[in-house]
């Protein structure tokens, strides 16, 4: 090993002077460096000269792979040299040296940004130019028009731009190499010799990953093919690491896999190219890629219709529980639908044929099999597809945090090794600082937490605040609480730099927003935020958010401060033009919830937890390792940094008598990866323990004998809650009872809907089956086919099959056979089904005539009767808000028209997701109830179903939310806009409309943010 102790500890010098330059500390409070960070520049360079050596002469050797793993140290050093800004003269320099070992690290997103940070280079190097040049070249794929080189260099670069833009020989590539090599040896010039071998080695590292070698040495396509693509501007040229080990994988031969690849690696590039292959030698092809969040869903849909759009249809399902798709649209077509896996749910119900007709699945963000709300209708699903597809089709899985994929692939594919090795693949550099009281910021290495790396001290400045009237005591900001010391850095770091605050949940994210209000009052300044981003789009926000939470809105206040929200009850719109403002760099910081660590991809540096909870409960480590890996995206930045603000995690680190240190073991293991939890089955949970409290578990083989015992009562859930709650009661203190019974209901709530989600599905078995014996034994196949079956003990198995077949006798006892078509589109449980047909068949000739409000007042009572215990207000308040959120009220009409019964948070809880998603569900399974007994009330419920989806009041704006951008203020801007539109149902003529009134609809979005004129110009481009 060339680097050692000595060594590493230079390196962790040179990072720790970089952190004091990024943290603002003052020179005479640096700790004292017991080494010359200095003197490391010899080391790396002989490193770095002695891998190109041995790449070139012994390819393959021991030392070789040696070698390459000091790459990484390498690279840090020289990137952290150039931010430590001690040697500035050199900094190009060492830009240059960064890039190349990054490169050849095969960390190509690093090299790309240290390349892209080197200023007016200074030609006349000789092969030094060289190197720059083909470095810029492979980050940028541009070549500078100005350069000029001697007849040998010139030949080596047109022959490696030549392959890379035209498929050209590799073989021209380095015989011009040769001749390079043969005379910067001759001339003995070191430093020729020096970066005649760094050229070649970044030139040996790029050929293997040459798409125009990978692309038809890994896939059944013909290479005249791809070639047809690879000539196109915006083709993938150079693949990434993960792209190549994907391809090497098979996954563009259509093999099954699960792909298991930290965030920020490449994976949307991985996946343009297999839709890409699966595209090219057919006339016809149906694919769908399924995201667990509709922004996620939004993004996709952007990405693949920029990349992909010249060759396929791009079709984002809207996430309205109605038939708004068409088969016969698949015909001569090449198709890309992205919906979430309740849309495909529902549309398989009502649509089986179309399962028959998808050549590939792709399931982004696939760890939700355990998922508290959706694990068991997501694995029935994935269960579903797996195992009903056609024969030729593909099913691909991604995700950031499967720590057994091996186990995922084994139980969908049969093949335990139908799986990418995850460890191949590295992301950018991640380090995790815990503050100490002394607001000292201690730092570790991500993936080496059991010694402390470096540390940054004296990082808070302390600023006095202004006195309100009748104020005496001295006030000071930053306060030593985490909130305040996570607000502090993150408005000191975010100049120019993505930062995120992370709140737990989003009822935390108003006391972060009061308190930078308050700050604000009080003279603290913030107006570095305005100026670091783009105060023109700053204000449009804040002019958007204006409309909706009003002027007075502690949202809209730091908004206009430049600070922006991010969580799952935001207006979809809102959400949008925040995630694209992040994107362009209008702004810099952000506090959001776990949708961040959900699939968003924006562009953050520094994340700042003052939390490890998720709600009531602890965050999964797995949550917390995707939360970390949305920091620092690849090509964007180096390195990414984890900021803990509570102190007492490391204050209390050697104080295991109080738990302290405790503690702090459990905090380190969750910026492990391989600390992570198994992606498990929500499923399995009917049959394993039900844990109350650390000490209080109640036997898996108990609970599973009570479900088949009681199922069939009515009262099967509330005497089990009973019948727990009594128990715990006589184990444990009053105190104790007190403290976590509420964990008895959650849990048993938890246990019911996974039977829905099986009694729901069950249902949809039957109505393909035909006989009673024939449904009874494809229960048990559907059993001993899921994920819970695979992970089972011998115990287990024989009580979930004995749980599945008690929901099927029940099915047989309660659902009438005319009724199953209608059970079976159900996304419902039996009972709750049940309810719904009855009602429908008690009210239908009721229903029937009635105008839009009356519909509306008889679905809402509907959903009270049966959702009662979700709803926390009044039926006159719950009603009140319905009509005036259909009639297209903004938040602060509606707060101001209801005089403050209700905090703002409420109503927009109430609004985005109780109507907008839990109501509309219910109308959806009203029509299913309705089917083909009256088309015309049918339609006037899909109608109120879009109103109450989008919180508007006419068809117009429906289609503007639908198919333009989803914003409800905006939609009845155009609207106002444009004359006749109430005469305007369909998407052909919407489009002709819009383009009609392109001008004076572009003239009003420009007092907004950017990313509706853009989302609108995209929209009317489209033929």
């Amino acid at each position: 090993m060339i680097f050692d102790n000595r060594s590493n500890y230079m390196l962790k010098y040179e990072k720790a002077k970089a952190k004091l330059i990024e943290f603002n500390i003052a020179k005479e409070d640096y700790p004292h460096f017991q080494l010359n960070s200095d003197d490391l520049i010899y080391i790396t360079l002989y490193t770095l000269s002695r891998y190109c050596e041995e790449m070139i002469e012994n390819p393959g050797s021991d030392e070789l792979r040696e070698l390459f793993s000091e790459l990484t140290n390498v690279s840090q050093y020289f990137d952290s040299a150039v931010k430590s800004k001690s040697r500035q003269k050199y900094d190009n320099l060492f830009l240059l040296l960064g890039a190349t070992s990054y490169f050849l690290a095969e960390n190509f997103g690093s090299a790309k940004v240290l390349i892209s940070q080197i200023d007016d280079w200074s030609y006349n190097k000789g092969i030094m130019d060289v190197l720059y040049e083909t470095l810029f070249f492979l980050s940028s794929n541009k070549k500078h028009s100005f350069i000029s080189f001697d007849e040998n260099s010139t030949k080596y670069f047109n022959a490696f731009c030549n392959h890379f833009d035209k498929g050209d020989s590799i073989e021209t590539i380095y015989n011009a190499l040769n001749i390079l090599r043969e005379q910067a040896y001759q001339s003995q010039d070191i430093f020729n010799v020096t970066y005649i071998d760094l050229l070649y080695g970044v030139s040996i590292c790029a050929t293997h990953h040459s798409a125009w070698v990978l692309l038809s040495k890994h896939s059944d396509i013909k290479a005249e093919l791809w070639k047809e693509y690879l000539l196109n501007d915006k083709s993938i040229k150079l693949l990434w690491p993960a792209q190549r080990v994907i391809l090497e994988a098979g996954i563009l031969t259509g093999k099954d896999i699960v792909v298991p690849l930290p965030t920020g690696v490449g994976k949307t590039k991985s996946i343009e190219l297999l839709l890409r292959s699966v595209f090219m030698d057919t006339d016809t092809c149906v694919t769908v890629i399924v995201a667990p969040l509709r922004a996620l869903c939004n993004e996709i849909t952007t990405d693949l219709s920029y990349a992909l759009g010249d060759i396929a249809v791009i079709n984002q399902f809207t996430d309205t529980m109605q038939e708004d798709f068409d088969l016969e649209i698949l015909h001569n077509t090449k198709y890309v639908f992205v919906c979430t896996p309740e849309k495909i749910s529902y549309i398989l119900r009502h649509e089986p044929d179309f399962l028959q007709t998808i050549k590939l699945f792709i399931f982004d963000e696939s760890h939700l099999f355990d998922d508290d709300t959706r694990g068991a209708q997501y694995e029935l699903l994935v269960s579903e597809v797996a195992r009903s597809r056609s024969s030729s089709a593909q099913l691909v899985l991604f995700s950031a945090v499967l720590s057994n994929a091996n186990q995922i692939s084994d139980w969908l594919f049969h093949d335990v090794n139908a799986t990418i090795d995850s460890s191949l693949v590295k992301s950018t550099e991640k380090t995790v600082g815990f503050l100490s009281s002394d607001h000292t910021i201690h730092y570790y290495e991500k993936d080496e937490m059991s010694m402390e790396s470096f540390y940054v001290p004296q990082s808070v400045k302390t600023a006095q605040l202004q006195l309100k009237p009748k104020e005496r005591t001295a006030r000071f900001f930053p306060e030593n609480k985490s909130q305040d010391l996570a607000i502090y850095y993150a408005v000191n770091l975010s100049k120019g730099t993505g930062v995120a605050i992370f709140a737990g949940q989003a009822r935390s994210i108003p006391s972060i927003m009061r308190r930078i209000v308050e700050l604000d009052s009080r003279g603290y300044d913030f107006s570095e935020l305005v100026n670091y981003g783009d105060i023109t789009q700053i204000n449009s926000l804040y002019e958007l958010f204006r409309q909706h939470y009003g002027e007075e809105s502690e949202l809209s206040k730091v908004v206009k401060m430049g600070i922006l929200p991010h969580y799952a009850n935001l207006p979809n719109g809102i959400k949008m033009a925040i995630e694209y403002a992040l994107r362009k760099r209008h702004a810099y910081l952000v506090i959001c919830t776990t949708t961040l660590a959900e699939g968003v991809n924006i562009p953050i540096k520094y994340l700042i937890l003052t939390t490890f909870s998720y709600g009531d409960s602890k965050l999964q480590i797995r949550k917390m390792q995707n939360l970390i890996g949305r920091t620092a995206r690849s090509g964007i930045h180096t390195e990414g940094s984890v900021i803990v603000t509570d102190s007492k995690y490391f204050d209390n680190r050697l104080n295991w008598k109080n738990g302290g240190g405790y503690q702090w073991e459990n905090c380190k293991k969750m910026f492990n990866y391989g600390n992570a939890e198994a992606c498990m089955s929500a499923i399995l949970r009917l049959v394993s323990g039900l844990r109350v409290d650390y000490a209080n578990c109640y036997r898996g083989n108990s609970l599973s004998t009570y479900l088949i015992q009681n199922y069939k009562a009515g009262s099967c859930f509330s005497d089990l809650k009973e019948t727990l709650r009594s128990s715990y009661r006589k184990r444990v203190s009053e105190s104790i009872f007190k403290k976590y019974n509420y964990i008895i209901d959650q849990k048993v709530n938890q246990i019911e809907h996974i039977i829905e989600g099986i009694e729901n599905y069950l249902c949809y078995i039957y109505s393909i089956q035909a006989d009673q014996s024939q449904f009874m034994q494809s229960v048990k196949n559907l059993t001993d086919s899921t994920f819970a079956f695979y992970l089972a003990d011998e115990e287990q198995k024989k009580n979930l099959e004995k749980i599945f077949q008690v929901i099927a006798e029940k099915i047989l006892d309660n659902v009438k056979t005319d009724d199953v078509p209608y059970f079976a589109k159900s996304l419902y449980g039996i009972n709750t089904s049940r309810y719904i047909l009855q009602w429908v068949d008690e009210n239908i000739l009721m229903l029937t005539g009635c105008q839009s409000d009356e519909l509306l007042r008889a679905v809402s009572d509907l959903f009270m009767n049966l959702f009662s215990e979700q709803i926390d207000i009044s039926k006159d308040i719950f009603t009140i808000i319905l009509n005036e959120w259909v009639s297209g009220e903004l938040y602060i009409d509606i707060y101001n028209d209801l005089g403050q019964p209700l905090s703002m948070n409420q109503i927009e809880k109430l609004c985005a997701k109780t109507f907008s998603y839990d109501l509309c569900f219910l109308i959806g399974n009203v029509i299913d109830a309705i089917g083909d007994r009256d088309n015309n009330l049918s339609d006037s419920f899909s109608f109120l179903q879009k109103q109450i989806k989008y919180g508007v009041s006419s068809y117009f704006r429906i289609l503007i939310c639908e198919n333009v951008f989803d914003e409800r203020y905006l939609s009845g801007c155009i609207e106002s806009i444009i004359s006749g539109s109430a005469n305007i149902t369909t998407e052909k003529q919407l489009r002709q409309i819009l383009k009609a009134y392109n001008s004076e609809i572009l003239a009003m979005l420009e007092n907004f943010p950017e990313y509706f004129s853009h989302r609108f110009r995209e929209y009317i481009s489209k033929q």
